[in-house]
């Protein structure tokens, strides 16, 4: 059985879940550029981004990215970026307390009641932590979707 804890700041600035997972898993955080080595052991991650909001947005289906194993979420974000010719890009800010907040994706911020959520392909779901604490497993597919916030639903 599942269970969740939902932590919200105002204005919905960090999402944090906690629950029994199967798929992707929280560790000690990382947020810098991963150190990839010759010897350096790796696992290929997917990267998807969606929006359901109105208007035209520039998104990524299935981008495969090469990461070092037990990288965070934010590592195989960095290099998505750095190896997506401009086809993945993102602005983050990084509080001391909660990680690595993404609020931009391809030019698309938060702008309430829409929100940038990251979901675990392979798990099914939302991820149970941050994207410095979610660490991939071979093969595992994040999917970032940016969706309207209903409150008092998550």
């Amino acid at each position: 059985m599942d269970v969740a804890k939902i932590f919200l700041t105002t204005l919905m600035s960090y999402v944090y879940f906690f629950r029994s997972a199967n798929g992707a898993f929280c560790g000690d955080p990382v947020a810098e550029y991963p150190e990839i080595t010759p010897e350096t052991e790796l696992i290929t991650c997917h990267l998807s981004v969606t929006s359901l909001a109105d208007g035209p947005f520039p998104g990524v289906d299935h981008m495969s990215v090469k990461a070092p194993v037990n990288a965070s979420v934010t590592q195989i974000m960095l290099l998505a970026e750095k190896h997506s010719g401009g086809d993945f890009w993102f602005e983050s800010d990084y509080h001391e307390n909660f990680g690595t907040y993404v609020h931009t994706i391809n030019g698309l911020s938060n702008d309430d009641p829409y929100y940038w959520f990251l979901y675990d392909v392979m798990d099914d779901g939302q991820t149970n932590c941050g994207t410095d604490f979610t660490r991939a497993r071979d093969n595992d597919h994040f999917h970032w979707l940016y969706e309207e916030y209903t409150y008092g639903y998550y």
